[in-house]
C-alpha cells in the first residue's frame, strides 16, 4: 500500500506502524462535503483519486450603515432608551472601496490555489494536498471542500504531514506539483505582480522564468528566516503561515509588522543600491530587520540574482517594489518614533493576527 502511493514511498514502515490510524482513506460520493469553512480540525487531505471543488460560501461584503439626515449612522431606539438595532446594508466590495483594504483580487486560503473575490471557487485534482495550515497550526478551515465526482481522499494527521513535508522524496513530489500547477496561481495572486496581468504573454514569460528557479522552504514556529544585519541573498513570498518582522532598538526588540499569505519580504536589502533607498540610509546589501516564523510557514525563495533579473526584465514590478520599499522604510522610521508608546508585540502575543473576526466598540458613542 505504501509503495502504491509515491508520496509515502520514503516514509518508514515502522513509523507508519507506530502511527496506525494517522492516515485514513475516505471515500466520498459526488456532492459530499469533505470539510466546511469555519470548522476546526487537525488533519490535512491528499486527493488520491477524483476531483474536488474548494470554495467560500460566506458572503464577502462590507457592512455599510445607512446615514441619517445629519450624516451619522441611523439607529433605531427601543424601550427605555436601549438600542434596538442599527440600520445597515451589505454591499459588494467594489461598491464600497476603503483605503485601508488590500486591493488584491484574490483570497488566500488553506489550499494550493487562491480564490478570486468575484468568483471564490476553484478545482483541485488528484495529487493535491489541502488543509495544511489547519493541520499544522490548528486554524479553522478557511474554505469548504466538496467532491465534484466520486473520489478517494487520504486524511492525514499532523505527525505524518510533518514527515511528508520534510522527507526527501515526498518533498520533491510536493514541490514539483507546486511548480507545475500552483506557482502560476500563486504569482497571479500577489498584488506586486498585477502590472504583468494586463499582458498575458508577458506574465507567462515571467512565470516560466521563475518556475524552475524558485526554492520552497518550510519553517518551524519561532525559527529565524534571517536576522537584521545579515547579507541580503534572497526575496521571499509567503504561501502559508505568518512571519514576524522586528528590529533591534535601544530599548529592546521592536515588532514592526506581521505578514501573512500572499505577502512578501526581503526586497529592501536587495534594492539598497537604488539611489532612492540610499537617500533613506538603507544599509547597503544588508537586512534591515529580522524575520521569523510565527507558526508553520511555507515560503517561496527567489535568489538574489533571479530577483535582480526580474527587476531588469519587468520595469512594472521594479517600480512597484521600489515604491513599497520606500513606504516600508518610512513606516519603520515612524514605528521607531512611537515604540515607547505602543507595542505591536503585545498585539501579536495575544494572537490577534489569527483572528477571524474583530468587534470594535466606540465607547464615546
Amino acid at each position: 500500500e505504501r509503495a502504491r502511493i509515491p508520496l509515502f514511498a520514503d516514509v518508514a514502515k515502522p513509523f507508519l506502524h507506530w502511527n496506525e490510524g494517522a492516515v485514513v482513506r475516505r471515500h466520498f460520493k459526488k456532492g459530499d462535503i469533505i470539510c466546511r469553512e469555519g470548522d476546526y480540525g487537525s488533519t490535512a487531505f491528499y486527493i488520491e483519486k477524483g476531483k474536488v471543488s474548494i470554495y467560500i460560501s460566506a458572503p464577502l461584503k462590507h457592512v455599510k450603515s445607512r446615514k441619517n439626515r445629519q450624516g451619522g449612522a441611523k439607529v433605531n431606539w427601543g424601550p427605555l432608551g436601549l438600542i434596538r438595532h442599527f440600520t445597515s446594508t451589505l454591499v459588494r466590495r467594489d461598491e464600497d472601496e476603503r483605503e485601508e483594504e488590500s486591493k488584491s483580487r484574490y483570497i488566500h486560503i488553506d489550499g494550493p490555489v487562491p480564490l478570486r473575490y468575484d468568483n471564490p471557487v476553484a478545482t483541485l485534482d488528484e495529487g493535491e494536498i489541502f488543509g495544511e495550515m489547519t493541520c499544522m497550526s490548528s486554524y479553522p478551515r478557511s474554505a469548504t471542500v466538496r467532491a465534484e465526482e466520486d473520489c478517494t481522499v487520504l486524511e492525514i494527521l499532523r505527525n505524518v504531514l510533518y514527515i511528508l513535508q520534510r522527507g526527501k522524496a515526498s518533498r520533491a513530489i510536493l514541490d514539483e506539483r507546486y511548480r507545475k500547477r500552483s506557482i502560476e496561481n500563486h504569482l497571479r495572486s500577489v498584488p506586486i505582480f498585477a502590472s504583468l496581468l494586463s499582458e498575458e504573454s508577458q506574465f507567462q514569460e515571467f512565470v516560466n522564468y521563475l518556475r524552475n528557479r524558485v526554492e520552497l522552504l518550510r519553517i518551524n514556529p519561532g525559527d529565524v528566516i534571517f536576522r537584521q544585519g545579515d547579507p541580503a541573498d534572497a526575496f521571499y513570498l509567503i504561501r502559508i503561515g505568518f512571519v514576524k518582522v522586528s528590529q533591534k532598538q535601544p530599548g529592546g526588540e521592536s515588532v514592526l509588522a506581521y505578514l501573512g499569505p500572499g505577502k512578501f519580504f526581503g526586497e529592501i536589502g536587495l534594492m539598497s543600491n537604488f539611489p532612492e533607498l540610499r537617500a533613506r540610509n538603507a544599509p547597503p546589501g544588508l537586512r534591515t530587520a529580522t524575520c521569523a516564523a510565527l507558526d508553520h510557514v511555507d515560503l517561496v525563495r527567489i535568489k538574489a540574482e533571479d530577483f535582480r533579473h526580474v527587476l531588469d526584465k519587468f520595469p512594472g514590478v521594479r517600480d512597484h517594489l521600489l515604491k513599497i520599499a520606500l513606504e516600508r522604510l518610512e513606516e519603520d522610521q515612524q514605528t521607531r518614533q512611537r515604540v515607547e508608546k505602543e507595542s505591536l508585540g503585545d498585539f501579536l502575543g495575544q494572537g490577534l493576527m489569527n483572528a477571524q473576526s474583530l468587534l470594535v466598540l466606540d465607547l464615546e458613542r
